[in-house]
């Protein structure tokens, strides 16, 4: 995490769009996001059409699995999910959880370097570091990332990625 914090502060990374069709993208998160539910006693929802949209692989993907592992890290009991539906143009990815959620007051900190929220009853020991990321390639990707969270309510993450048409 630290590295990749210092590649995107720095620019030494290149976004590198290609298409990437999501049936195959899908079976890089389950087998990961799958086992580490199971380890937890969580229920897993992973729904993901099947479409070729355009991005730079393995930012998103670090993205998706930077917020996936928060989801499960806070999140006790209940659920973790992962959607992606096709919408005009567009497929529009939705991330959430029935974990602790965030008090509002909170929303912009958590996207702050080494900003951790102390949580009661979580087993967490990470950097801070996850959601700095996800802001960075947010930012980098266009992605127009949305968050919404409330003590007890669990969290949801939006953002949406161009789709190409396929012939």
């Amino acid at each position: 995490a630290l590295m990749d914090i210092g590649k995107l502060h720095g620019g030494n990374f290149q976004i590198a769009p290609a298409p990437i069709r999501l049936s195959q993208f899908r079976a890089r998160i389950d087998t990961e996001i799958a086992s580490l539910c199971k380890e937890k006693a969580l229920s897993w929802l992973l729904d993901i059409d099947d479409a070729v949209i355009s991005s730079d692989e393995e930012l998103l993907l670090r993205l998706i699995r930077n917020l996936l592992h928060n989801a499960v890290r806070y999140t006790e009991n209940g659920e973790v999910r992962c959607r992606a539906k096709i919408a005009g143009r567009v497929v529009k990815f939705e991330i959430s959880d029935t974990g602790c959620g965030i008090a509002a007051e909170h929303h912009a900190d958590v996207f702050k370097e080494f900003v951790r929220l102390d949580h009661q009853g979580s087993h967490s020991n990470g950097a801070g570091l996850g959601l700095s990321i996800v802001d960075k390639i947010n930012r980098a990707l266009d992605l127009g990332l949305q968050m919404e969270s409330s003590p007890d309510q669990g969290t949801t993450f939006r953002f949406s990625v161009p789709t190409i048409a396929q012939a």
